[in-house]
C-alpha cells in the first residue's frame, strides 16, 4: 500500500508547485536573446519601440488575464521605484480600443512624476510570440539599453519581487 501512496504524493507536490509557479511567476534567463525593434500602435498611431538609451521592462499582458491584473501592484511598486531610470512598455495582442479602456481603470503609473508607460497593441504578435518565446502572460523582459534580454519573468512577480529582479536591490 505505502508504494501507491509514493507516486501519488508525488503527483500532489508537482501540481502545488505548478500552482505556485503560475500564481507567483519564474525567472528565466537567456543570454542570446537581444531584441529588436517592435512595431505597435496606440493613440499617437503605429509606432516602433527600438532599444536605447534606457533599460526597458516589456510586459506582454492581456486585458482579461487574471495573473496580469494580480501583478499591477507589483508594475506599480517598479515604477513607484524606478521610473527616472527605466523604461516600461507593456504590449498587448488584443484591439487597441480594448486596451486603452481597460488600462484607463487601472490607474498604473498615475500621480507619479515620470516619463508615462508605453502602452501599445502589437502589429505583429503571432512574429513576436515565436521570436521572443512568449509562451504565457504575463512575461516580463528587462531589455538592457543594447537590446539585450538579461532578465525574464514568467508569470504574476509577487509584492517585492519585481524590484528585485528588475530594480537592483530593494
Amino acid at each position: 500500500m505505502a508504494r501507491k501512496e509514493i507516486p501519488l504524493l508525488g503527483v500532489v507536490v508537482l501540481v502545488l508547485i505548478g500552482i505556485n509557479w503560475a500564481k507567483h511567476g519564474r525567472a528565466l534567463s537567456d543570454p542570446s536573446l537581444t531584441m529588436d525593434a517592435i512595431e505597435f500602435e496606440n493613440s499617437d498611431g503605429k509606432q516602433v519601440w527600438r532599444p536605447g538609451e534606457v533599460q526597458t521592462l516589456l510586459v506582454f499582458f492581456r486585458t482579461d488575464c487574471p495573473s496580469c491584473e494580480g501583478s499591477l501592484a507589483a508594475w506599480q511598486e517598479l515604477y513607484q521605484e524606478k521610473c527616472k531610470d527605466l523604461r516600461f512598455f507593456f504590449l498587448s495582442p488584443e484591439p487597441w480600443a480594448e486596451i486603452s479602456g481597460s488600462w484607463a481603470t487601472k490607474g498604473l503609473g498615475k500621480g507619479i512624476d515620470c516619463e508615462p508607460i508605453l502602452l501599445g497593441r502589437a502589429l505583429a504578435p503571432k512574429t513576436l510570440v515565436d521570436r521572443y518565446q512568449i509562451q504565457a502572460v504575463p512575461t516580463h523582459l528587462f531589455v538592457e539599453a543594447d537590446g539585450r534580454v538579461s532578465a525574464t519573468l514568467v508569470g504574476s512577480p509577487e509584492k517585492g519581487q519585481a524590484i528585485r529582479l528588475f530594480g537592483g536591490s530593494q
